[in-house]
């Protein structure tokens, strides 16, 4: 990405964000008044947002209620009218009021930045350059209020959205897997959660992430999937392996393999997902504002509920960090990918490949600190998810591989408000498909257990 790309990917995304927090200050659910007294007219650059954040701050000094109705009437009464429709859109239901800090920080420190380099510019031209130097310094120290809330607050409004999703008001928003064992465990992935899923090569990590993908899309839940590695195409071999249960090796020569009965019959199977709201984006390469902006479309235009991103390590580093090693990008991907969640209020489940140092060890279970690069992934996810297929380790000659051939054991490392434990499950490699397990066959947890040798 060049360098005008870069600067026009960042107005975009400040754009984006001065909107949400001109929505978030509209939403009749919160009492934004406070709010307001922590913001600065200068952090909206156009001539619409100013005037909106204006009219809402004339409603907060007058203690009116703040809506869409009562700021079109007081931008009436400045005579300073905008299009309807843009303040419909900017309060179309997507904001999420939490996060408002996040937006009032990267509004604060674009608006430092931009005082900043005004400042420059005017030193460069030799203007009073002792003056221009203490004003630099003055606005290095500006800082936004103070952000801590009341608990007591912060209580309340916790108890008020707990009582309006146990009245049915309001979806509680959690997004099962829809895989039996898996939810027992971590009941689904909630807004907000950075999930990560990995796994060795060869281990079906990815397969279990398209599965979890189309059986939330299957049952009417939003989703995306970014694929990073795989071309749309290869995707699609995937899916139709799976909804179809046709061996994937057959779309290597579609003409001899695949028969006209067969074909049509996989059309029929294709079609079970014409509602399904999976929303696959393949940009090779995209780093995490890219990537945030495809989300920020995506919860616009589909009202996604979360998204995958397959996988980590092909994610580009950020444009101020390409210099740096890849232990540092890395380590500021996954606190940009966190962020995200938070901003956006989705939860992202990213699949991660893992270091050799599984393959050292005794077990080959894996565990956190397998993480490939940085230890701040460890500590940056809600969840860690790992897949482990027993029958990979398992000499030719033991009599219990054939059975464990369609194995899968998805373990929980980490669930920052749940369990931990192990999650059977059956997958079909031919069909890249992940089944419910129904089978008689232990967890590692049990054998243990019963003084038995693990797989």
């Amino acid at each position: 990405m060049n360098h005008s790309e870069t600067i026009l990917q960042s107005q975009v995304l400040y754009d984006e964000y001065q909107d949400r927090m001109l929505g978030i200050l509209i939403t009749e659910s919160i009492r934004p008044g406070d709010i307001v007294l922590q913001l600065r007219e200068e952090y909206f650059e156009s001539g619409a947002r100013k005037n909106v954040f204006r009219a809402i701050r004339e409603l907060r000094r007058e203690e009116k209620p703040i809506n869409t109705v009562t700021v079109y009437g007081k931008l009436v009464e400045l005579k300073t009218p905008i299009d309807a429709v843009y303040l419909s859109n900017i309060n179309n239901g997507i904001y999420h009021c939490d996060g408002w800090k996040h937006y009032r920080h990267e509004l604060h420190l674009r608006y430092v930045g931009e005082r900043i380099k005004e400042c420059k510019v005017q030193f460069l031209k030799h203007q009073d350059i002792d003056k221009l130097y203490n004003e630099m310094q003055e606005i290095r120290m500006l800082d936004p209020d103070p952000i801590a809330t009341d608990v007591h607050q912060l209580l309340v409004s916790y108890m008020v959205e707990m009582a309006d999703i146990m009245s049915g008001r309001r979806d509680n928003r959690i997004t099962p897997t829809y895989h039996s064992n898996t939810d027992s465990l971590i009941t689904g992935f909630k807004p907000s959660e950075f999930i990560l899923l990995g796994g060795r090569p060869g281990m079906g990590k990815t397969t279990l992430g398209v599965q979890f993908a189309l059986n939330q899309a299957i049952n009417g839940k939003p989703v995306a999937f970014f694929t990073l590695e795989m071309s749309t195409q290869q995707l699609m071999t995937r899916l139709v392996s799976n909804l179809c249960e046709v061996d994937g090796e057959a779309f290597l020569d579609v003409t001899s393999r695949i028969s006209r009965d067969q074909y049509i019959e996989m059309g029929i199977a294709v079609d079970r997902v014409k509602n399904a709201p999976l929303h696959i984006v393949d940009i090779p390469g995209a780093d995490p504002t890219r990537i945030e902006l495809e989300l920020i479309k995506l919860i616009r235009t589909h009202k996604i509920e979360g998204a995958y991103i397959d996988y980590l390590q092909l994610i580009s580093a950020l444009p101020e960090d390409r210099s740096k090693q890849r232990i540092e990008q890395v380590t500021n991907i996954s606190k940009y990918l966190k962020m995200i969640c938070k901003r956006l209020n989705i939860w992202l489940c990213v699949v991660s490949s893992l270091s050799r140092n599984v393959e050292q060890r005794e077990t080959k279970r894996p565990k956190m600190s397998d993480l490939r690069e940085t230890g701040q992934l460890e500590f940056d996810a809600d969840k860690i998810l790992f897949v482990f297929r027993p029958a990979e380790y398992m000499e030719e000659s033991d009599p219990n591989k054939h059975e464990m051939l369609e194995v899968m054991e998805i373990l929980v490392r980490k669930n920052r408000n749940g369990k931990v434990g192990t999650a059977m499950a059956r997958i079909k490699l031919e069909y890249t498909k992940v089944l419910e397990f129904n089978g008689e066959i232990p967890t590692f947890e049990e054998r243990i257990a019963n003084n038995k040798a693990p797989f």
